[in-house]
């Protein structure tokens, strides 16, 4: 009598109980991977007990434990353990059969085990395998999205050799899948580098441009046609050639940044451009500045403390008054005007920025000269005469019609005109003492609302 039990030896009087363990999966490991082609995948697994066990793996291009196909003994397909295999690419999944003396269990369908193709990499390069030294080359091949050349450089111009040479180009893809190809490459012969002569300039915006410099004559390379300069901003500068090894360049001046020039020679062997000096000339070009200017735009003739300003902190400031005269602060940024003539008139400005630059023209800022009256007084005596107390003095200024006149006098003023252009003054005692004093008047001309006062000085003695 054979009795199938999991585990364990059953018995009863007068008989003798045989058991049998039926097989049960434990534990398995079903966890997705990936790898590429002709890379290691993790080995599965399962842990199985009972009577008898033995191991079965198969492989299915579906997600299930029932169609799948047997594999063979390699790698492990008839053990509790088994490797996958990533010889071509693809999505695979596994599972195992544990058959027992008492009967077979099947473990669940593994996870997506992913290889992923390798990208091609070409066996020739373009445009031709023979290149000069500096020249990018590119190879053929699909599905890489980066490269390395012998084993480190990230770019294609890793050609320092001066013969024929054997390089290694690695190409990988998002996968991280690389593949390698093996490329025969001829680098033309080199030049030999001249001499910096200068270090560099600095110049000014649209202003007339600085030699940079030059270089000693180089020597070697292959057919030698002409030679150009390269400039970090503009690339090659191909509409001046220079066709000597000493010739020197006038960079252009129509810009506002800092550009590095490099000096090339022209191989008509392979036309391609040898750098042939030893580091770079660095060509600053300053901004040009832009004045301004502030200060009053009407103003009446005569008048003074006229102040003009523009920017401060820069140097060399340079100012031109068109119907005035500069009073105060020629050579700073703040100017002080008297203006003497009516009419359109202008203030001009210009400076030297930090850069050392100035602007091709000054700014200008335009003014409007009022007329304004000119009073002159009239009348005896005169400033170095003496004048007693009590005395009668009578002072004019030229009469213009509609204008008006005020008047300041030392004493009692009385007005002999109705257009007050004269006035009567009474010296009286004791008011007065002995010294010195003024006469004015105020003519305004209520037209422009400019006004001028003009004076005139007495002394007065204090004895009648």
């Amino acid at each position: 009598i054979l009795v199938t039990t999991v585990g364990g030896t059953a018995t009863s009087t007068g008989f003798t109980f045989i058991t049998c363990t039926s097989p049960f999966i434990n534990s398995q490991s079903i966890a997705s991977q990936s790898t590429c082609i002709n890379s290691a995948f993790s080995s599965i697994s399962v842990t199985a007990t009972g009577d008898g066990i033995s191991y079965q793996w198969f492989y299915n291009t579906s997600s299930n434990n029932t169609t799948g196909l047997t594999l063979h003994s390699a790698n492990g397909a008839n053990t509790h353990s088994y490797t996958p295999q990533s010889g071509a690419a693809g999505t695979l999944y596994y599972y195992c059969v544990v058959s027992g003396s008492c009967g077979t269990v099947t473990s669940t369908v593994s996870n997506a085990f992913i290889t992923n193709a390798l990208p091609t990499v070409g066996t020739t390069v373009s445009p031709t395998a023979t290149v000069c030294y500096g020249t990018s080359v590119t190879v053929g091949g699909t599905g890489a999205t980066s490269y390395s050349w012998n084993g480190g450089l990230a770019n294609a111009t890793p050609f320092t050799a001066t013969s024929t040479a054997t390089y290694t180009v690695t190409g990988t893809d998002n996968n991280a899948c690389s593949n390698t190809a093996t490329l025969t490459i001829t680098v033309n012969t080199l030049f030999t580098a001249g001499n910096i002569n200068t270090t560099g300039e600095t110049m000014c915006y649209n202003q007339n441009p600085n030699q940079i410099g030059s270089v000693t004559a180089a020597s070697g390379g292959n057919n030698v046609i002409t030679y150009e300069w390269y400039s970090s901003t503009d690339g090659f500068i191909n509409s001046i050639l220079i066709a000597s090894n000493t010739a020197t360049y006038y960079p252009p001046s129509g810009l506002t940044q800092t550009t590095s020039y490099r000096r090339y020679a022209h191989d008509g062997s392979c036309n391609t451009y040898f750098e042939l000096s030893t580091g770079e000339w660095t060509v600053t070009v300053g901004s040009l500045p832009s004045a301004s200017i502030s200060g009053p735009t009407s103003i009446c003739k005569h008048s003074t403390t006229n102040v003009y300003t523009t920017e401060s902190g820069m140097t060399s400031y340079i100012w031109t008054v068109n119907g005035g005269t500069i009073t105060a602060g020629s050579a700073t940024n703040a100017i002080t005007v008297t203006w003497n003539t009516e009419g359109s008139q202008t203030v001009s400005v210009n400076y030297s920025n930090a850069s050392g630059c100035s602007a091709a023209t000054a700014t200008t800022f335009d003014v409007t000269v009022k007329s304004a009256p000119t009073p002159v007084i009239t009348g005896s005596p005169n400033n170095t005469y003496y004048v007693h107390a009590l005395d009668h003095i009578t002072y004019c200024t030229p009469l213009v019609t509609g204008h008006l006149y005020s008047w300041s006098a030392f004493g009692s003023i009385t007005y002999p005109s109705v257009n007050r252009n004269c006035i009567d003054d009474y010296l009286c005692n004791p008011c007065g003492a002995y010294g010195t004093y003024t006469i004015s008047v105020s003519e305004t001309d209520p037209t422009t609302g400019c006004s001028v006062t003009a004076r005139k000085n007495i002394y007065i003695q204090t004895t009648p």
